[in-house]
């Protein structure tokens, strides 16, 4: 019988490997031989946990996506009054749990959003920020479902708004960090409050 905890190593190293492999080149030029290579382990023992390099992939943005999308929900439970005294009164506890998140899970953001990466995470990971914050909107405001010209105007702006999250963690991720998490939540308040203070949102 195959040994849990020798299972969660090997596609331990299988994801480590393929991130690193990501730092270099597109995820169309590496190949499952790469890869085994690269973690040291066998082809055999890839296609037992993963049916293809995609599927490694998709594992790993379904995994980030969904930690995000947890915090995000927890923020929610906190209620509309409590976020924005927070932010008008730059108490950053709110931001700095996201900026905690991707700290934590750096490597994996940093090759995931990089420049050489093509699985269009950037794109999902923004749409998903973005339809957490809509449901979240609808929520504390008790909307109906979307059908006014003011509802569609929302939903352009959280696109906006959840493409600025993911440039901001991108940016960050591809400057190693260089400021510290507290700053960063810091710039992500004093951008919502400049959008606060001419109605944007």
């Amino acid at each position: 019988m195959t040994n849990p905890n020798q299972i969660n190593k090997t596609q331990r190293n299988i994801r480590k490997a393929l991130l690193r492999l990501l730092s270099s080149y597109n995820l169309t030029q590496i190949s499952t031989l790469q890869i085994c290579e690269e973690a040291e382990v066998s082809r055999s023992s890839f296609y037992t946990y993963y049916n293809s390099k995609y599927d490694v992939v998709e594992q790993i943005e379904k995994e980030l996506i969904s930690g995000f999308l947890d915090i995000m929900l927890q923020l929610r439970a906190t209620g509309k009054k409590a976020y924005y005294e927070n932010i008008n009164n730059n108490r950053i506890i709110y931001f700095t749990q996201y900026f905690q998140y991707i700290e934590v899970h750096f490597s994996e953001f940093k090759s995931l959003l990089g420049p050489k990466n093509e699985t269009g995470f950037s794109e999902r990971f923004a749409k998903a920020i973005s339809k957490t914050r809509l449901a979240t909107i609808k929520i504390w405001n008790s909307y109906p479902q979307v059908n006014s010209e003011n509802d569609r105007i929302m939903l352009y702006r959280e696109a906006a708004l959840s493409s600025l999250y993911v440039c901001l963690f991108s940016s960050w991720c591809q400057q190693d960090m260089d400021l510290s998490v507290e700053k960063m939540a810091s710039i992500l308040n004093e951008i919502w409050k400049s959008f606060l203070c001419i109605g944007v949102v």
